[in-house]
């Protein structure tokens, strides 16, 4: 069995036991529901590391896993894209927590590619940040472009496959990269809105700065949401989404820490409102990342797999018929 190359002997012993609930004679499925009697029984670090441990030995996920972490890290010649990011919620109030984009515009500018944020405010509607992109795109057409998007950037990405003319607005984008993308919604929206005088004082705080709840309302995770449907995307586009797996002493910040509680009743989460169920749904090649959470800033030094993941998605790609890109099917698990 491998294990993380920065993992404790703790973590060590917590994955071997992870590997005893894959291989034991009647494995478990790891649904949402299972996960949380598992995370119940034994301990949410236990689940975490158990669904971690499926991801990495599932066929859909296990070649492209290997492919990141035994590759070369060398840009081609040929691969010269731009990358375009959507930036996160809150990016102009909290830079410090990522959303921005910053770190990924430096990645790009040390491989010598543009880096690009799409303009859309700190905290705007899917349907208009799905604009946004598409009139960005449109300024530079003919050039390949990788899109990455971090947290609930992931959601305006979605509404953008939605849009009437997406085939033509996205053509020319090679990849999607996701980075503790909100796919499928978050439950903190629930949990927020079963504590009224808690909600009221967020709506109060977003008016204030002149921000609508209605566009964090877009984010809520079930039936109903406007993230409750994969997203389908075009057939000639790759996605990759990196996924957080902290335990819960590698949580690395306030933040973190209070959105792990508020969701361990429902079984693991990232932190920042993911439940990591919705890893196994999600539509493409998924990276979970060991010791990290919903901010992706571990205390080992992430740099390298992020560039790592830029130069996989920059590579030409044609996604197979049954390629897991195309379509989301149901499969065990759900975020």
């Amino acid at each position: 069995m491998s294990f993380p190359p920065f993992a404790t002997e703790e973590d060590r012993a917590l994955l071997e036991q992870a590997r005893s609930l894959r291989q034991c004679a009647a494995p478990m499925e790891f649904t949402e529901s299972a996960l949380r009697t598992l995370s119940k029984a034994k301990g949410i670090d236990l689940a975490t590391a158990a669904l971690y441990d499926y991801l990495r030995h599932n066929s859909a996920h296990s070649a492209f896993i290997h492919d990141v972490e035994t590759g070369e890290g060398r840009p081609s010649r040929d691969l010269a894209p731009r990358i375009v990011v959507m930036p996160g919620a809150f990016h102009v109030q909290y830079p410090g927590t990522g959303a921005d984009g910053s770190r990924v515009m430096e990645l790009a500018g040390a491989l010598g590619w543009p880096g690009e944020p799409v303009a859309v405010p700190s905290l705007g509607s899917m349907a208009d940040n799905a604009a946004a992109l598409a009139a960005h795109l449109a300024r530079q057409p003919g050039r390949p472009v990788v899109i990455v998007s971090l947290s609930k950037g992931s959601a305006d990405i979605c509404a953008a496959f939605k849009r009437p003319n997406a085939a033509s607005e996205l053509r020319d984008v090679r990849a999607w990269v996701s980075l503790s993308g909100m796919v499928a919604g978050t439950p903190l929206i629930g949990w927020l809105r079963s504590r009224p005088l808690r909600c009221m004082g967020v709506r109060l705080l977003l008016r204030l700065r002149g921000q609508r709840f209605a566009m964090l309302d877009e984010l809520r995770r079930g039936a109903g949401s406007p993230l409750a449907a994969p997203p389908m995307l075009p057939p000639e586009m790759r996605a990759i989404h990196l996924v957080a797996f902290p335990l819960m002493r590698y949580l690395s910040n306030d933040w973190a820490r209070r959105g792990h509680a508020r969701l361990s009743s429902m079984g693991p989460n990232d932190g920042g409102g993911i439940l990591l169920a919705d890893a196994a749904n999600l539509p493409g090649d998924v990276y979970p990342v060991w010791a990290a959470d919903h901010y992706l800033r571990p205390a080992w030094d992430i740099q390298p797999l992020l560039l790592k993941i830029l130069l996989e998605a920059a590579r030409p790609w044609e996604a197979s018929p049954l390629s897991p890109a195309v379509a989301a099917g149901p499969s065990p698990g759900h975020f």
